[in-house]
């Protein structure tokens, strides 16, 4: 990144190797702290991260639709949307996945939460039209670092939200807990 200016870029992720690492900067030498939010595939590679304690300037993590893992949301998808039978679509598409690109979609995000001591808020649409609310249930019960979760009744995303008392005063609280 030769133009690089720090207020213009988000941190970025690389999995190589079955490592997480930055791709941008190295934060963790930098005198700042940071909140991390993470919607869908951005909340599972933040928690991934935080699994494998690389998030060193981290002080609490959003995490908003997070999947238990690829082959999971994949044969939720496969059903929901093409009418495909599970298996042995979802297995014939992981064993291509792992023989091209070398990546385990069973990968299990309820089993990396177990490291992750970063706390972290939980959000997740109750109708959430893309990962459906009970994957957020073993996330938030396995994570073992301190956690919140916050269902959105009637929004469908995030940004829909109108600010109401009960969820402004859940990510205020959880927000000024952990960052001081």
């Amino acid at each position: 990144l030769d133009k690089y200016k720090p207020e213009e870029h988000n941190m970025f992720f690389a999995t190589t190797k079955g490592k997480t690492k930055y791709t941008d900067i190295d934060y963790s030498k930098m005198n700042e702290v940071f909140v991390l939010y993470g919607k869908e595939t951005g909340a599972n590679t933040i928690l991934k991260a935080a699994s494998e304690h690389s998030l060193k300037n981290v002080k609490a993590i959003i995490s908003d639709g997070a999947y238990t893992s690829v082959y999971d949301i994949l044969g939720y998808r496969l059903i929901k949307d093409y009418k495909v039978p599970k298996f042995p679509t979802v297995n014939l598409i992981k064993r291509k996945i792992r023989k091209q690109i070398k990546i385990d979609i069973k990968e299990d995000y309820v089993e990396l939460v177990k490291h992750n001591d970063i706390p972290t808020l939980y959000i997740h649409m109750k109708d959430d039209d893309f990962v459906p609310l009970k994957m957020v249930y073993p996330l938030y019960n396995a994570n073992r670092g301190s956690k919140a979760l916050f269902v959105l009744k009637e929004e469908r995303y995030l940004y829909d939200l109108k600010e109401t008392d009960e969820f402004k005063s859940t990510l205020v609280n959880f927000i000024t807990k952990y960052v001081k």
